[in-house]
């Protein structure tokens, strides 16, 4: 048996907040959402699955244009033509599509009660028998313990799977129909699909609980590459496969300018140094790390970013949308120094005269000035300086002394 899991694929969702994205980048960033579910559809029927579970949010908000109906639409029916079910809830922002009651769905889609718990049971390709438990969203917020409501492992299946569209927590005390590991572990199901949380993340590996985050990221805060487990029973247990499917990631850098770098080069030094994604077009917000005021003029005014926008090409697999100072650290500075110079700067400053000069005569203490005299001694001091800049030009450095 064989199936998908991806939650929170927001079809329809603007990308609300971009700026200064350059024509040719447009329409690859505003129709993402729409790529990364179509490549989960083609996907679904490569791999000949069982099952495409959909456990909320599978729209971005309740008022659905036509156009966002029919991409649903149309891949429903691809699954169709392949045998492929889906079984899936409504979440909190897409609960008013579960108060329609005119969409079109076709029969192979399971759209699980809003409001209270309800289980379906279907047959894989297989003729497995597989229990299906879950609830949609009537309304935005649930506070109630829907845990409850959920019926304990179907014997009769091969596998009882739970849909669950929420977050940690204690009922009563959060809006997202909160939940706990315990409740869900009584319930002793094969597999729980958790919806609701952008992020992928485990919380127990078996039975597996856990969320496999959205399919494409939606904002800044969304780094990182996206997509939906692939879960099969090749091992005797349910195990899920993180397969990458967004066509756009966003991604957070860190650039450390040289201090002479010349104004007119500050483009092409960006283009040259940006890291971005080997897979993906990558939107990345770019921090420059500097001491220079006049970079950080051209940041305030917005010269550098337009000047950038120009630089762009189509070819590029990535795009600068957002720019950020950071005031630069000592630290910062260190990589920018040749190995050869910092080391020939320790051995200058440990030689018997300096360290004399910088108060070793003050030592009155005629055993400790012995032990400071030996030639032993100064080259320890020596090499746990240079360990010590060699960690800073790492990044290594700690706070904690």
């Amino acid at each position: 048996m064989k199936f998908i899991h991806a939650g929170d694929i927001h079809l329809g969702n603007p990308f609300v907040g971009l700026r200064n994205i350059p024509n040719w980048a447009q329409n690859l960033i505003q129709e993402a959402g729409n790529t990364a579910f179509q490549r989960l559809v083609a996907d679904a029927i490569a791999e000949d699955v069982d099952f495409v579970i959909l456990p909320g949010d599978l729209f971005d908000g309740g008022s659905l244009d036509a156009q966002v109906i029919l991409t649903a639409l149309n891949a429903f029916e691809e699954l169709k033509a392949a045998k492929i079910q889906v079984v899936l809830v409504y979440g909190n922002h897409d609960f008013m599509v579960g108060q329609k009651r005119d969409l079109p769905w076709p029969d192979n889609v399971f759209v699980l009660a809003k409001g209270e718990v309800e289980s379906r049971q279907l047959m894989s390709k297989h003729g497995e028998l597989v229990t299906f438990s879950g609830f949609s969203y009537g309304q935005q917020h649930i506070n109630a313990d829907m845990l409850s409501q959920f019926p304990s492992r179907n014997q009769a299946s091969k596998y009882h799977i739970g849909l669950y569209h929420g977050e940690l927590g204690q009922p009563g005390q959060g809006d997202y129909a909160p939940f706990s590991l315990t409740a869900m572990n009584s319930k002793h199901y094969d597999y729980w699909a958790l919806g609701h949380i952008h992020v992928r993340q485990t919380l127990q590996e078996q039975p597996f609980i856990g969320y496999s985050g959205n399919l494409q990221g939606l904002n800044k805060n969304e780094t990182g590459h996206k997509g939906y487990y692939l879960v099969d029973d090749a091992s005797g247990q349910l195990q899920g496969r993180f397969i990458d499917v967004a066509p756009v990631v966003w991604l957070q850098e860190k650039l450390i300018l040289p201090a002479n770098l010349a104004v007119n080069d500050l483009s092409n030094y960006i283009r040259q140094h940006v890291q971005g994604d080997n897979d993906n077009f990558a939107l990345i917000t770019l921090a420059l790390s500097s001491n220079d005021e006049r970079i950080q003029s051209l940041l305030a005014n917005g010269q550098l970013q337009a000047q950038l926008m120009q630089d762009s090409r189509t070819q590029d697999q990535w795009y600068i949308w957002e720019l950020t100072y950071l005031a630069a650290k000592i630290e910062d500075q260190l990589p920018q120094l040749a190995q050869a110079d910092w080391q020939t700067s320790v051995a200058a400053v440990f030689t018997l005269d300096n360290l004399q000069a910088l108060g070793l005569k003050q030592v009155v203490d005629s055993e400790l000035l012995h032990e400071f005299l030996q030639a032993e001694k100064l080259q320890e001091l020596q090499t746990a300086v240079s360990l010590k800049i060699q960690t800073l030009a790492r990044g290594e450095g700690s706070d904690e002394n």
